[in-house]
């Protein structure tokens, strides 16, 4: 996966260095707005996501990671929305109804001092990983193979391109299921079909929370992913909810139409950052070279005039 084996650690510290808070305690199984998640087909990766009542389907799904810009403007507090976390990010959200551990090393790259295998064997939700884990009794096998034929693409670079492809899978399914309770019989064209079903989909919702793909990998290699996903949520007519502090479907300037902003770095100026830096390399790797070598031979006789104070001969 594209986060690397240190994501959680890697966000952990980032969280640390903005002042955020890193303690326990914040997570709530029983929250008022937590709803009633059912696994229906562990194998298949199919749950059901149930308003508190345990019987009305929920229509709102809210991603959340772990990005401080916009993490807790999350509707938390809303029983209308499902809540779904990440990795170790229950450390920093009070709710979640189902819950995505995509790494196979999930227990290898945690928080020092956090017990996360405990974690997600006592939450008592759904967990998304690549495969049900003994023990953790929620655990539920991501439906990596239906996806990738679902979508006509193996395309999966982060955390966030996994929750965003089964936050669309769940919503089609739901949609699907009410069109076929209420076939569009007497539909004089196709186009009263697509109208129908586009009506059906607009009582839906995804909201994108506390990710905003701006850093190195997460900019050239997730964010392109996530947003090819944000693409597929708007041409099914579902509402997307992007807080405008998100990073998200953002342009510095509209190509064209705008000249660049004269502090937009371009590919030329790194193309020539990169051509410098190389020469850079290559100089300084010569003299460390040159360097040991030197380092070498004074090692050397040094050594071999203590042996001639202690009163031997120097070869």
């Amino acid at each position: 996966m594209a986060e690397g084996p240190n994501a959680a650690l890697k966000a952990e510290a980032a969280l640390k260095a903005k002042g955020a808070s890193t303690g326990d305690g914040l997570f709530q199984r029983d929250h008022p707005a937590t709803g009633v998640n059912r696994i229906v087909d562990a194998e298949a990766g199919l749950v059901d996501l149930l308003m508190p009542d345990g019987v009305t389907p929920r229509k709102k799904i809210a991603l959340v990671g772990f990005a401080s810009s916009t993490k807790d403007v999350a509707p938390f507090a809303d029983p209308e929305w499902v809540v779904v976390g990440m990795n170790q990010l229950s450390r920093h959200i009070p709710r979640a109804d189902a819950w995505f551990e995509i790494h196979k090393e999930w227990n290898t790259a945690v928080v020092p001092g956090t017990d996360h295998a405990g974690w997600l064997r006592d939450c008592g939700i759904p967990i998304l990983m690549t495969d049900r884990v003994a023990g953790i009794e929620t655990s539920v096998r991501y439906p990596i193979e239906r996806l990738i034929r679902k979508f006509d693409a193996d395309y999966f670079t982060s955390t966030v391109a996994y929750m965003l492809a089964f936050a669309i899978d769940h919503i089609d399914r739901a949609v699907e299921a009410r069109l076929r309770e209420a076939p569009p019989n007497g539909m004089a064209t196709a186009w009263d079909v697509l109208q129908l079903a586009s009506s059906v989909y607009a009582e839906y919702a995804i909201g994108v929370f506390g990710i905003d793909l701006i850093v190195g990998e997460e900019y050239t290699d997730q964010r392109p992913c996530a947003e090819y996903y944000l693409g597929q949520i708007m041409a099914r007519n579902v509402t997307l909810m992007i807080p405008q502090h998100s990073a998200l479907l953002k342009q510095r300037y509209r190509y064209g139409y705008q000249m660049a902003p004269s502090d937009l770095v371009n590919s030329a100026d790194f193309a020539k950052r990169i051509t410098y830096l190389t020469g850079e390399h290559q100089k300084h790797s010569e003299a460390v070279v040159q360097l040991v070598g030197a380092l070498h031979e004074t090692e050397y006789w040094a050594e071999m005039y203590r042996l001639r104070e202690r009163g031997g001969t120097i070869p």
